[in-house]
């Protein structure tokens, strides 16, 4: 899979860097970082695009602000995406009512979209096509395997991870952890990395971002945890 991963600054950075770092062998990744002199109001966005930009199946939109997000449709044009992957983090980033313009004109391109909120949310349901759901194998919400020796974690092995690396960080940090702590500490782990997600509540979720993050990584390691107990107490 081809993936031109555009992105404005720290936040993306890290995603990109941890994507080149763990990503499939056969897949190709391509980094664009977005001028920081673009206008508060993007009205002609071709014309703040680079003048060579690669082939991809995938364009994996990474804004901290509103103007890089503008540029998304024209992007996935010219580049042949066959699908947008947008996360929203920060609701400020991608705001609703602009979310919703990117999906008309997104649409009247015949380009899939996907924007995950948060990133780490991410699982292949959350799409039909097959792009999105390829990514969605390796990167999205945690999977993991849990290995345990004398109510010691001994050992994890990561199946999908979070795009930007928290899973890795938490994963290292539990071995030698007591298998009946380990949940709580994936969550205090979390918030170490820490996690990027939006501290702001939102009323439609019912809680903010970062703290949905968080339970996504404790739910995680707490599925992974009775899997290994399971095991254990098989004949």
């Amino acid at each position: 899979m081809r993936i031109l991963c555009a992105l404005q600054g720290k936040y993306g950075e890290r995603i990109a860097k941890n994507l080149g770092q763990h990503m499939p062998g056969d897949w190709q990744l391509t980094v664009w970082k977005a001028p920081p002199d673009l206008p508060l109001l993007v009205e002609h966005p071709e014309k703040h695009l680079p003048q060579s930009l690669p082939q991809v199946d995938l364009l994996l939109l990474v804004p901290e602000d509103t103007r890089l997000a503008e540029l998304g449709p024209s992007l996935a044009v010219a580049t042949g995406a066959q699908a947008l992957l947008a996360p929203r983090s920060n609701s400020t980033h991608i705001p609703p009512g602009l979310m919703r313009q990117l999906q008309v004109v997104l649409k009247e391109n015949n380009i899939d979209y996907c924007f995950p909120m948060p990133f780490c949310s991410l699982t292949r349901t959350y799409s039909n096509n097959e792009t999105i759901r390829q990514f969605a194998n390796f990167f999205g919400r945690p999977r993991l395997l849990l290995q345990s020796s004398q109510d010691k974690v001994v050992g994890i092995t990561i199946q999908c991870e979070t795009p930007c690396g928290c899973t890795r960080f938490v994963a290292e940090n539990l071995i030698g952890t007591s298998v009946q702590e380990a949940e709580a500490q994936a969550a205090l782990y979390h918030h170490y990395y820490p996690c990027w997600a939006s501290a702001q509540p939102i009323r439609a979720l019912g809680d903010s971002l970062i703290h949905l993050a968080a339970k996504i990584t404790r739910h995680s390691v707490s599925k992974a945890v009775h899997g290994a107990l399971a095991l254990r107490q098989d004949p």
